[in-house]
């Protein structure tokens, strides 16, 4: 029997909210909210115990199978056990037989069967962020069917929208114990992804809340000589800019400049930045209990997905600025591997919880399967199914972490290291390897001054 945790809907007059007509979720206009200049991390407003389960990407194809894989119905026990858990819906699915939009047009396509939605329900997932690199894989009509599934299975989806105010706006859940926000947003998306609103005329476009940032790759004196003559450019002072093509983000202008040591930092665009902050107190304000998620890819080497460094620079301002707006918990999503875990403000920051599900149906587009050359060669090198792609082992790390509030103030956070090791699915980790992938979040979470104890096979911070 599937688990419902109802979502706050209000009925309104607006013809359509959250990407489903008949279900008109709770929006609010972020031009109405107002701006503060300083933020005083409004505090988790429960009573009592209240405890939340944060995990990460949700990539797998086919839902779990709770009646014969134990590994699986553990994993569920800890889940149903919290008072609200919440991923990262990283892949798109919906069933292909009968969906009314156009094939794909770029590369790297994922697709899930349509029961995933009640199998998220099953497992215990109640709340997830729809905004990725992966969200208009299949255009608007894919994550719009994905959404009619989601809603129909009971699971609040935020980042995702008729318009980018709607992609914004927090979407809420009723617990048993009060009331959760989910904000979301993605700094890594495709082309395309963002959600527009209406403008001089022009209709506004569903979508995704997008946030959109400018790299600036710092090098040495003698390395920006080089990249100027090499674009064709003066030798001079300031910035060497150019724009640069992805094969899965946006299209983006990449900046140069020198600097002490190599390393990538960020812009945020102020109005997405801004637009976000709004959102997160204007949740805190309507609920007990406000999260804010984020898919980001880049890290301090810019996009790398085989790597786990450090986040990027822009992700610890924005993070920061979340729990000062009044996020109780951030989680950070996207680069398949762990990052590092702060306390700030006696609030958790998990900038990287790894892969949570994995094994996504990979759809080639008919450009993919048809590269042939005049000098023999068949294979397009970017193509997983196309050359032997082996996972790096942080893709196959990961945690589930469950934070527990008391009477609003942070008690703990238990984190219970996941597996994927071997061939075998998600699964939480054996003592071995809990103690291995424990030691490295260790590491990863130095940095940010966090202790976490080591309790046999299980994570422990407390403030």
């Amino acid at each position: 029997m599937m688990r419902f945790r109802r979502a706050i809907r209000n009925w309104g007059k607006l013809p359509c909210s959250g990407l489903l007509g008949a279900l008109v979720l709770t929006v609010i206009s972020t031009d109405a909210l107002a701006n503060t200049t300083k933020d005083t991390a409004p505090p988790t407003k429960m009573h009592g115990s209240f405890t939340v389960s944060s995990v990460g990407d949700l990539i797998n194809a086919e839902p779990l199978d709770l009646e014969d894989d134990a590994d699986a119905r553990r994993l569920a026990q800890i889940l149903r056990s919290s008072d609200v858990a919440i991923g990262n819906q990283e892949s798109t699915f919906f069933d292909i037989a009968t969906f009314p939009g156009p094939g794909p047009g770029s590369p790297y396509i994922l697709l899930g069967r349509p029961t995933l939605a009640t199998g998220l329900n099953a497992l215990g997932i109640d709340m997830v962020s729809t905004a990725s690199n992966h969200s208009n894989d299949w255009g608007v009509e894919g994550l719009i069917a994905m959404t009619r599934l989601l809603d129909a299975a009971g699971v609040v989806h935020a980042g995702d929208g008729m318009t980018l105010a709607e992609a914004r706006a927090p979407r809420f859940l009723r617990s048993p114990k009060g009331r959760v926000a989910l904000i979301a947003a993605a700094s890594t998306y495709k082309q395309g992804a963002k959600a527009q609103d209406a403008i001089d005329g022009v209709p506004a476009r569903p979508g995704i809340s997008g946030l959109r940032v400018r790299p600036i790759e710092i090098v040495s004196a003698s390395t920006m000589r080089h990249l100027r003559a090499a674009w064709g450019q003066k030798q001079g002072q300031g910035d060497l800019i150019v724009s640069v093509d992805t094969p899965f983000a946006q299209p983006i202008e990449k900046r140069y400049r020198v600097g002490p040591r190599p390393r990538v930092i960020y812009d945020m665009n102020v109005l997405d930045h801004d637009a976000i902050i709004d959102a997160i107190r204007a949740g805190k304000r309507d609920a007990d209990v406000a999260v804010f998620t984020i898919h980001a890819h880049e890290n301090d080497d810019n996009m790398d997905d085989l790597a786990s460094g450090p986040p990027a620079d822009f992700l610890v301002r924005l993070f920061h600025d979340a729990v000062n707006a009044g996020a109780d918990v951030v989680m950070g999503g996207g680069p398949h591997s762990m990052r590092g875990i702060e306390i700030y403000r006696g609030k958790p920051i998990f900038y990287g919880l790894g892969v949570f599900l994995f094994g996504g149906n990979v759809v080639l587009t008919q450009e993919q399967k048809t590269e042939r050359y005049e000098d023999g060669a068949q294979r397009d090198s970017r193509n997983p199914k196309d050359r032997a792609f082996k996972e790096p082992e942080s893709w196959s790390e990961g945690f589930i972490a469950t934070t527990q509030f008391e009477d609003g103030t942070l008690r703990e956070v238990r984190l219970q290291p996941l597996d994927r090791t071997a061939g075998h699915g998600t699964r939480l980790a054996t003592s071995f390897r809990a103690r291995e992938i424990l030691a490295r979040l260790q590491d990863l979470s130095r940095p940010f001054g966090t202790v976490i104890a080591i309790d046999g096979a299980t994570g422990v911070i407390r403030p």
